[in-house]
């Protein structure tokens, strides 16, 4: 297994994470919200990737926030290796999104978080604190967001499919309001296994929500257009 995934901008190491680069990551990461100039706070940095990307799609300030201290460790060089590439400051933090305290609070929150329930074999226990989402609850947090947000700010999130109605619907008891919606097909004509969401920090907004699907690779197994042209500034 490569210890390396080379992106146009930047190489990724992940070989001391427990998750390592996929396509989740890169999903969410191309398809977030990003005002430029905006704080972000990436929940779940891993090896620094979703971080990285939002730098470099026009973040003024980003900081990765990682429970596991290999991992944060290795996201942090990642970040020093990019140095001269990404256009504003990211910092990466070894900490707990639960019992972190923002000084300023973020424009953003982006996180793609644990959330499988399948049992993990006992030796592998950081790989099991990267995926379980009985170690970060996803009520927690959605609650951890609205504590870290400012009023108006956006809450992005890939989720599976399948469980995301109760997902929205804990964040609406906790005041954010859904503005996207993005249903995520691997393959034409499979069921859809993941959503994006992008939450807003409100009780209500005056628009309705944008709905659509992306599918990944049509029947012959190549790439869409559409997921091509979303991924077009990071897949070489």
């Amino acid at each position: 297994m490569n210890d390396c995934f080379d992106f146009k901008p930047f190489r990724i190491y992940h070989d001391r994470c427990a998750m390592r680069v996929g396509t989740d990551g890169v999903l969410l990461g191309a398809w977030c919200e990003l005002p430029t100039g905006s704080r972000v706070l990436d929940v779940g940095a891993g090896s620094g990737l979703i971080a990285m990307m939002a730098a470099m799609r026009g973040a003024g300030e980003v900081v990765g926030l990682e429970i596991d201290a290999e991992a944060a460790a290795q996201a942090r060089d990642n970040v020093a290796l990019a140095a001269g590439v990404l256009p504003c400051g990211v910092t990466v933090q070894t900490a707990d999104v639960l019992t972190y305290n923002a000084t300023t609070l973020f424009d953003v929150v982006v996180s793609n978080p644990p959330f499988h329930t399948e049992q993990t074999a006992a030796h592998d226990k950081r790989r099991a604190q990267a995926r379980q989402a009985d170690l970060l609850p996803y009520d927690q947090l959605i609650t951890a967001a609205a504590r870290l947000l400012r009023s108006g700010g956006a809450f992005q999130v890939i989720w599976p499919y399948g469980s995301a109605s109760d997902f929205l619907k804990v964040a609406s008891a906790a005041g954010f309001s859904l503005r996207r919606q993005t249903v995520v097909v691997t393959k034409d004509g499979a069921r859809p296994k993941r959503v994006l969401l992008h939450l807003v920090k409100a009780p209500y907004l005056d628009t309705m929500p944008l709905h659509s699907t992306l599918v990944l690779f049509d029947a012959s197994g190549r790439k869409t257009p559409e997921y091509d042209a979303l991924t077009a500034d990071f897949y070489l």
